[in-house]
């Protein structure tokens, strides 16, 4: 079963040991978020989430949900021109390394309007503000785009595992991508301006139903926390994964064994609840 702790409050957590069998090291390793839904009820909005744009948003229960019962439900109005959004607010201030990790089921229920991705991971400085980053898009060709960079293509109306690596410890920023266990590319751009200000992990939906579930951020290296968060358990043997060490080798690692290794998602059910069926 996975763990269903939203938000860590723990105090006194410092830099976690963890030994891979082949290398040793230490490292500052908090987990951020822990979203999995279930804490909400059906037909809520998720607490700790701002709900902008399009209000159709909702938890919504699901025997398909990846973890336990419940998902979050999205879709952006197309006839309106409104995308819908649903912003946290991280601790990222002294991150300079941290993974997002979150199953996403981008759909082809909707139709094309003023916004294209069917599903879009990002991070911003505020949530009224017009610039951000835009991390991943699930366009509606049919393509994985990360930071304006094809990825390959996926495949719609069915959860994909999503696993990105953001690395600021250079001058430049860079992106790691993995989908379903499988790797994506590296992408790179140059720090702008507000990087420094990014405080919110942005999920949204453009014009299309789109479900989410089991959303991960975990610190993997930088300055501890203001509001100490809970730290990541490590331990075990990375060899069978092929990563060495710390930094992107750890990351992956912590959320390989929170969410259950790299186990194939095209066994997962290819059909969730949708509200617009009743």
């Amino acid at each position: 079963m996975l763990s269903r702790t939203r938000r860590a409050v723990l105090g006194g957590a410092g830099a976690v040991s963890f030994a891979t069998g082949l290398t040793q090291g230490t490292t500052n390793a908090f987990v951020l978020l822990d979203e999995s839904f279930e804490e909400g009820e059906p037909d809520s909005f998720p607490d700790g989430w701002i709900l902008r744009g399009n209000e159709t948003q909702a938890i919504v229960r699901d025997d398909n949900a990846v973890g336990g019962e419940n998902v979050l439900y999205m879709k952006g109005k197309a006839g309106g021109c409104l995308e819908a959004t649903a912003d946290n607010r991280l601790q990222l201030s002294g991150a300079t390394k941290f993974t997002i990790s979150l199953y996403v089921f981008p759909s082809t229920r909707g139709e094309a309007g003023c916004h294209d991705p069917r599903a879009l991971i990002a991070l911003w400085p505020d949530v009224d503000t017009d610039v951000g980053s835009i991390l991943a898009a699930f366009r509606t060709d049919g393509t994985l785009f990360g930071h304006g960079q094809d990825l390959g293509r996926y495949q719609p109306d069915r959860w994909h595992k999503l696993e990105i690596v953001y690395d600021r410890t250079g001058s430049d920023i860079e992106v790691t991508y993995r989908l379903n266990g499988e790797q994506r590319g590296n992408v790179s751009w140059g720090r702008p301006d507000y990087e420094s200000e990014l405080k919110f992990l942005r999920l949204a939906s453009g014009d299309f139903s789109t479900w989410w579930d089991e959303v991960r951020v975990v610190q993997m290296a930088g300055e501890e926390p203001t509001r100490t968060a809970q730290p990541a358990a490590t331990g075990g043997d990375l060899s069978d994964l092929g990563l060495v060490g710390g930094g992107v080798g750890l990351g992956l690692y912590l959320l390989y064994r929170r969410i259950g290794g790299d186990e194939n998602v095209d066994d997962k059910k290819t059909r969730v609840y949708d509200p617009d069926d009743e």
